[in-house]
């Protein structure tokens, strides 16, 4: 038997990708933000080399890269080419067992790793309705099946990471949730744009406006900002003259007036452009463990270079360029076009205004999104209103690109180092990251400093210290990976009477890729164990987060799984369980996701089918062996295989004699061939539970996959209830499966 001691540690997940979190689940704490460390070990450029036309250029070779660190000849020690066009044609999509979700046979040819950021903090409801459906057709016609898509919104309100292939509804379903959360500034402000607030709250001096006076009213003949907003507030009557007055101190006055309208909009932009940057630092870390170029598009209506943003940007540029993330830039301000008239204003603006505002528009409101893509390795397209492009061109730049590796001359300084690549090639455009930041290791321990949690322990109330780790980026993007072998599955229960229905995870684990310390008796294993869920409307929470001492004999070790159980409580919905395992003595991990429909548990409902050939004693003499659910489909024909489900929320319940409730089931090959059924026949309750056990007749069946469809009729609701459920009879002997006991 496994003895295992857990330590808790479950909450939210505030800050990670920029998103706030709320637990879901009852008696359950909420822990410290948390962020996430990246070593440095050497230092890897994915080099994007593009001909004339824009298209990425092929069969490079080593010998055609120079690397130069602060102007210094690097030796590359590592180089890749990285082809995901030519791996589709060549690599057919590895087949896995149905309904299992597992990471045994991640892909050998991953797509590509794309992430879009919509800015629903800076973009308003006309250009959201405008950019959703050019977006939604990019993903529905033009993703590949093999990509790996996260969409989320600056403001953490939606958030969702899969495949194509398995999640293209899921994606467009989240997308359609966008809404633009931008409001318009107010009419006290005089419709102040972000750029205008900036170059008067953090750029230009105070200096006394020169006007004359035009029957009563101020005209203002310079061309700083102050004295465009004079003229504008004066024009609008925001600010007035008396008559006979030279207007000096009303001049004065509003210039103040809008001092203080300009550092309130400044503030209003510096927050939006925090939470933007840390989306994108959080999110590039979150993908640091995909090995290759991650490619991020940002859609926004304007993203300043606003240098009283500091540490804010370049913090998000270390992270984006530690973790190989290109950022692409998409001005969605180019759907509804540029205005020199803004919502507020009800006349021209000055002649000599116009030009201004015009390169303001285009050119300065988004030269930080602009600065991001640069230094990162990506692109721009800031005066195209074919949001498509935007998509198009970081796609077609994440499918042929070069790995190269070399190591620095000298340890890590904590100091910025430039970077620029070379191609030998005549007529071609190299992109890459031109700089990065040589952490130290004090540095990255900083940014995984874990608060303590308060845990009630059985007769005693103390704190507990817990490990000081940080919860892994990489539970947060893509959908199966990592050199630890994993198996989930999740099976819907009963209600708990508050529109919540208990959801059974159940996690399998190669224990033969655990390292064990078999220094001393009994043997000794440690595994961290996360799990996410999120839903299509809802950000994501993190109900289980834990740390597992494992006290192991020999047995328990090299020959098989290990299987652990856990439960979350979820609303009805789409919902996408998402596990991280780590073997803590060998540092192997994985990732592994399930996509999960909760039904509406006020309305009858079938739990999610359990097919074992695992059982337990029973609790009681006289009553049936317990079915122990695991997270495998593929059986053998040596043990008995049973399938139980139970109904829920069934007319009558709780009145015993009144349920009507009769079930029959069909199973059969993928081609059709029934070779098994069961006729219509009432299930027995006592008014409380209904439960129907189905023995298979495994022995009998042939080696290959097979479905078993369940048909259950409420009579009394008037509701027929249908499931189905898939598994594989193989002919040799399964895999064994251990269970650690129960956290002590």
């Amino acid at each position: 038997m496994i003895q295992g001691r857990s330590t808790w540690r479950t909450g939210g997940l505030a800050g990670v990708l920029g998103l706030m979190i709320a637990v879901s689940a009852p008696a359950q704490k909420p822990v410290a933000v948390q962020s996430f460390p990246a070593e440095v070990l050497a230092i890897t450029v994915d080099v994007l080399v593009l001909d004339k036309d824009g298209r990425p250029v092929r069969n490079l070779t080593k010998d055609d890269f120079t690397v130069l660190e602060d102007g210094r000849t690097q030796t590359i020690v590592g180089f890749e080419p990285r082809d995901v066009a030519a791996a589709a044609a060549t690599t057919s999509e590895p087949q896995s067992l149905p309904v299992v979700a597992t990471n045994e046979a991640a892909s050998t040819a991953p797509g590509r790793v794309l992430a879009l950021v919509i800015d629903d903090l800076g973009i308003s409801a006309v250009t959201a309705s405008q950019l959703k459906p050019a977006l939604e057709n990019w993903i529905r016609t033009r993703a590949e099946p093999r990509d790996e898509m996260t969409i989320m919104t600056t403001s953490g309100d939606l958030w969702w990471s899969d495949t194509v292939a398995r999640g293209r509804e899921d994606l467009l379903a989240v997308l359609a949730r966008v809404k633009g959360k931008k409001l318009a500034e107010p009419r006290s402000s005089g419709g102040m744009s972000a750029w205008e607030a900036y170059q008067i709250a953090a750029v230009q001096p105070d200096q006394d406006p020169q006007f004359t006076l035009s029957d009563g009213v101020p005209k203002f003949s310079g061309y700083s900002m102050m004295d465009r907003l004079l003229q504008l507030w004066f024009d609008q009557h925001l600010c007035t003259c008396p008559p006979m007055s030279d207007c000096q101190s009303e001049v004065r006055g509003c210039a103040n007036q809008i001092r203080v309208a300009a550092n309130d909009a400044h503030q209003r932009w510096s927050l939006r452009a925090q939470a933007t940057l840390a989306t994108l630092g959080n999110l590039s870390r979150s993908l640091s463990s995909i090995k290759g170029r991650k490619a991020i598009l940002l859609v926004s209506e304007e993203f300043l270079e606003d240098n009283s943003l500091g540490s804010s940007t370049r913090d998000a540029i270390a992270a984006l360029q530690r973790g190989n993330a290109a950022v692409y830039f998409l001005g969605a301000l180019g759907l509804t076009g540029n205005s020199t008239f803004s919502v507020t204003q009800d006349r021209m603006p000055r002649p000599q205004d116009i030009m201004n505002i015009g390169i303001e528009q285009t050119t300065l409101a988004i030269a930080g999104a602009v600065a991001l893509a640069e230094a990162t390795g990506g692109t721009a397209i800031t005066s195209s209103n074919d949001l498509a492009s935007g998509l198009d061109r970081m796609a077609l730049d994440a499918s042929a690109y070069y790995l190269l590796g070399y190591q620095p001359e000298k340890p890590p300084d904590g100091k910025w180092h430039d970077l620029e690549v070379k191609v030998n090639r005549p007529g071609v455009k190299v992109r890459a990251r031109r700089r990065y930041l040589a952490a130290r290791p004090e540095d990255l321990a900083r940014t995984a400093e874990v608060q303590k949690v308060r845990r009630p322990e059985q007769g005693k109330d103390k704190d507990e210290k817990l490990s000081k780790r940080p919860l892994s980026p990489s539970i947060l993007t893509g959908s199966a990976r990592g050199s630890l072998p994993l198996r989930l599955a999740a099976y819907v229960q009963d209600t708990n009477q508050v529109g919540q229905a208990r959801v059974q995870i159940v996690v399998e684990i190669d224990n033969s890729r655990a390292q064990v310390d078999r220094t001393s008796t009994p043997w000794h294993g440690e595994l961290d164990l996360t799990v996410l869920v999120a839903g299509l409307g809802r950000a994501p929470i993190v109900p289980l987060d834990e740390r597992m001492k494992l006290s192991l004999e020999a047995k328990d070790v090299d020959n098989g799984w290990w299987l652990l159980q856990r439960e979350v409580w979820l609303p009805p919905g789409v919902a996408q369980v998402r596990v991280f395992a780590r073997d803590v003595l060998s540092k192997a991990e994985g990732v592994v996701t399930e996509r999960l429909v909760v039904p509406d548990v006020d309305a009858p409902y079938l739990s999610t089918p359990i097919i074992t050939d695992r059982t337990l004693p029973p609790l009681k003499p006289g009553e049936p062996s317990r079915l122990v659910p695991t997270a495998r489909r593929s059986f053998g024909r040596q043990r008995p295989l049973f399938c139980q489900y139970e109904v829920f929320a069934f007319g009558g319940l709780a009145l015993a004699g009144v349920p009507q409730l009769a079930a029959s089931y069909t199973l059969q090959r993928p081609e059709g061939q029934v070779v098994s059924s069961g006729a219509l026949t009432p299930i027995e309750t006592n008014g409380y539970r209904a439960v129907r056990r189905i023995t298979l007749p495994a022995a009998q069946l042939e080696e290959g996959p097979y479905q078993l469809e369940v048909h259950v009729e409420d009579r009394l609701a008037q509701r027929a209830l249908n499931t189905r459920a898939a598994f594989v009879i193989e002919g040799g002997k399964a895999a064994s499966v251990s269970e650690p006991s129960a956290p002590q």
